[in-house]
């Protein structure tokens, strides 16, 4: 079936159009990637973003306009406009998007430097100021205070005795015997245990 060259003239220019299209989307992309979204899985997930979306555009294209119908005159007169477009306009545009991109960081990054990091630090001061004189009152009276208070709940400490038997040191009376069970008996009850 033979196409009238007015509608061949159409696909090509109407495809030329989505070659167009679809570099300013895949220049988006380079724009993300200039910005820092250049990891190897980010741009993994960019590479995959666009060969869906001009998988997708393609298809749409051929259903919409080519009712379906394969005219090979699409796919070869779309990378005609992308490639077009990608060393003409879209250089220039890239540039200076690339420009621009490059002054908001450098601007950032002064006010970053120079304002931000400076009104950190004089609040980290300010704070300091303000908290130090609180946590040395807080160590020297609320502390004390509580550990004075738990040391009150625990049991006084008694000294214990472990032998009723005092031994003086001149004298060898008591040195080598062993206590009868009787006599051990007699100092349980005479020492306190807590």
């Amino acid at each position: 079936m033979n196409i009238s060259s007015e509608i061949q003239i159409n696909y090509f220019l109407l495809s030329l159009l989505l070659g167009v299209l679809l570099c300013i989307v895949f220049d988006f992309f380079r724009v993300l990637r200039l910005i820092g979204l250049n990891g190897k899985i980010s741009v993994f997930i960019e590479d995959m973003l666009f060969f869906i979306i001009a998988a997708l555009s393609i298809f749409v294209f051929y259903m919409k306009i080519t009712d379906g119908k394969f005219r090979l005159i699409v796919p070869i007169s779309a990378l005609l406009g992308f490639i077009i477009y990608r060393l003409t306009i879209g250089k220039l545009l890239f540039f200076c998007i690339k420009k621009i991109v490059n002054l908001i960081i450098k601007l950032f990054n002064f006010v970053y430097k120079n304002i931000t990091l400076k009104v950190f630090r004089f609040i980290r001061k300010s704070v300091k100021k303000i908290t130090q004189p609180v946590a040395e009152f807080f160590k020297k009276n609320v502390y004390k205070n509580i550990k004075n208070f738990f040391k009150n709940l625990l049991p006084k400490p008694y000294k214990m005795l472990y032998n009723t038997n005092k031994v003086r040191r001149g004298s060898q009376k008591n040195k080598g015997k062993v206590k009868s069970t009787s006599e051990t008996q007699r100092t349980k009850e005479k020492v306190f245990f807590c």
